[in-house]
């Protein structure tokens, strides 16, 4: 079994819980025995092609194994502008047991998303409430934190005391800005607002504060399937879909017992926003100083972020075309430095 229809599996027996009630022990029965015709949302050959890459690791930088015999871990999730996943994918290598642990979609996998939080925690935020705009300077300077110089930059410095842009910020993925953004205009009580409540990013109190949102240091942690979610909000003008693995689900009379068919919109952003941020991630993989340069995908418009959390230990990546939007998280396991 794929990963994809193991996720449709646990989505169908979630949701016939909370729909009717019934306890966890009832509802798997009823998806196993119980006769019910599920209709999955997968892209069949996507869903197949992406597992071949990871079966094989294909591309996968660094894939050789540790001291312990470990090979680097990855999870990726593939959806469209309206919420449905048309393919994800939670481990590398080989996929010898069903229902398994879910790199993609299982809380207990959560990892620190690093700068691919900006743009959901900072910059949509403060462009969504008038606070900044694209061409808006600020100083890139450091700020004093626990009485010391806080953040440092990817290069190690604290920053080049100039005035930038916010998109030459986001393009080259400066620690610097997005924190004095956030301190000092936008507050942390917004931008934990906008994570959780606009983006669903599903953040833990602790992560109220400057380092989890403003450079991605997370407590909480986030999955593959949420970041793809809340990305998607900025390739449809705002509107954030709650994303989807089946559309219905009938029972061997026919009669619908489940149905995702017409998922709901919440406008998350303004649709201003979510061009100018558009533009700005745009550029983070046209231009040569972007983060995120040497990712487009040739005849398509391409949106990217990049993220690389403390020591190298997690690197992640959203990014999208017109058709599709997509997280992948690469790590190991057990953290450590890569």
């Amino acid at each position: 079994m794929n990963w994809y229809m193991e996720y449709v599996i646990d989505e169908v027996i979630s949701d016939l819980q909370s729909t009717y009630g019934y306890e966890y022990n009832e509802a798997w029965r009823k998806v196993y025995y119980g006769g019910l015709n599920i209709y999955s949302a997968m892209d069949m050959e996507m869903q197949e092609t992406i597992e071949d890459i990871y079966l094989n690791r294909s591309g996968f930088p660094g894939s050789a194994k540790d001291k312990r015999g470990e090979y680097p871990q990855s999870s990726m999730t593939v959806m469209d502008y309206q919420g449905r996943i048309v393919c994800l994918v939670g481990g590398t290598g080989e996929k010898t047991t069903n229902r398994t642990y879910n790199r993609a979609t299982d809380v207990r996998a959560k990892r620190q998303p690093g700068s691919s939080i900006k743009p959901l925690a900072v910059y949509a935020p403060a462009v969504d409430q008038g606070l900044v705009t694209a061409s808006s300077t600020i100083l890139e300077k450091a700020i004093y934190y626990g009485g010391k110089e806080w953040p440092r930059n990817f290069n190690g410095d604290h920053g080049s005391e100039e005035y930038l842009t916010v998109e030459e910020a986001l393009v080259r993925s400066l620690n610097t800005i997005p924190v004095r953004i956030l301190k000092e205009s936008l507050g942390t009580s917004n931008g934990f607002r906008y994570a959780n409540e606009r983006f669903h990013l599903n953040l833990g109190a602790f992560d109220e504060d400057l380092s989890p949102l403003a450079v991605g240091g997370t407590n909480t942690g986030v999955t593959s399937l949420e970041m793809a979610a809340a990305f998607a909000t900025f390739g449809n003008g705002g509107r954030y879909f709650e994303p989807y693995s089946y559309y219905k689900v009938t029972d061997r009379y026919d009669n619908v017992l489940l149905d995702r068919s017409q998922p709901e919109a919440q406008q998350s952003i303004k649709d201003e926003t979510a061009q100018s941020m558009l533009g700005m991630l745009t550029k983070a993989v046209t231009q040569s100083n972007g983060t995120g340069y040497g990712s487009k995908i040739s005849g398509f418009q391409t949106f990217a972020k990049t993220g690389t959390t403390s020591d190298n230990k997690d690197r992640t990546f959203a990014g999208g075309t017109p058709y599709y939007c997509a997280y992948v998280w690469y790590g190991c396991d057990n953290p450590k430095p890569m």
